[in-house]
């Protein structure tokens, strides 16, 4: 009892040390740059996003902008391992509000379920409000932003399990709020003196900048020798008795089949902070 209380005192206290610094105007900002990027998809059906989508790309935006920024987070938000991915009821409160501002399209769809919510899309294309809203973020958030969202764009499935990936989700439990530290790139010291190449010689600058045409000649002979190349004839079908019995045998070493049913399975709290979560496959 005394640690659970413990443990839920530390977590008020970080919560509301991490809410002192959220900045909802950054949160709207993204929201907005967001939806107005994927108004540029060429196809209509891409252009309108809900609310899993925009929570997922702030998210995403503060993950990259801490990578650069020793950790810190752009909004400020503290964000928490929920379900299954990164979730903040700030960032679900905001979202009808930064697109109000601008105006988007918003249209409800019926839920498929019977007790279920329906569904909101929003949806514009506002090519001069775009260009401001770029201007105003970091190149760090507004480069995420654009290149996320036209890969990823409404597909939910795929954009989840992207989200799931990333290192802070990876390294906590469900309950906890994410820790982005872990990914900041260390800062480069800047060398003092002269570029190394202003300390060369005309004459040996003029041999460098032959090397180089000759290593692109090179590369560019190789790729036309690809292209030009033969085509190799395909692999012997190796699927022969052999094969087959082999894979028999594999299977009577696991033993009896598992007979179907439903099955319960138990993990110990502790796999979620295991290395091999992590990705630190043991050798």
């Amino acid at each position: 009892m005394f640690f659970y209380l413990v443990g839920s005192i530390f977590d008020l206290y970080s919560y509301v040390k991490l809410k002192r610094i959220m900045n909802k105007q950054r949160i709207h900002n993204i929201i907005q740059y967001t939806l107005l990027m994927a108004g540029q998809e060429d196809d209509f059906f891409d252009r309108d996003l809900g609310p899993i989508h925009f929570i997922k790309y702030v998210y995403l935006a503060d993950l990259n902008y801490a990578t650069y920024n020793k950790g810190e987070t752009y909004t400020g938000t503290p964000w928490k391992f929920h379900n299954f991915g990164p979730w903040s009821n700030d960032v679900n409160d905001c979202i009808q509000p930064a697109l109000d501002e601008i105006g988007a399209d918003c249209k409800i769809l019926p839920s498929q379920y019977e007790d279920g919510d329906d569904y909101k899309r929003w949806s514009i294309s506002d090519d001069r409000l775009l260009e401001e809203l770029g201007v105003k973020l970091p190149i760090t958030v507004s480069g995420a932003v654009a290149s996320l969202v036209h890969k990823f764009k409404k597909d939910t499935p795929s954009l989840l399990d992207h989200v799931y990936k990333t290192e802070p989700m990876l390294k906590a439990a469900p309950g906890e709020f994410l820790d982005f530290s872990s990914t900041a790139k260390p800062i480069k010291e800047k060398v003092e003196g002269k570029p190394k190449w202003d300390g060369l010689t005309i004459k040996k600058q003029k041999k460098f900048q032959q090397a180089l045409k000759a290593i692109r000649k090179k590369k560019q002979a190789r790729k036309v020798s690809k292209r030009k190349g033969f085509i190799p004839s395909p692999l012997p079908d190796l699927h022969d008795d052999v094969y087959f019995n082999g894979l028999d045998w594999v299977d009577r070493l696991a033993g009896d089949n598992v007979i179907p049913g439903n099955y319960k399975a138990n993990f110990s709290d502790s796999v979620w902070h295991s290395k091999t979560r992590e990705g630190n496959f043991p050798e």
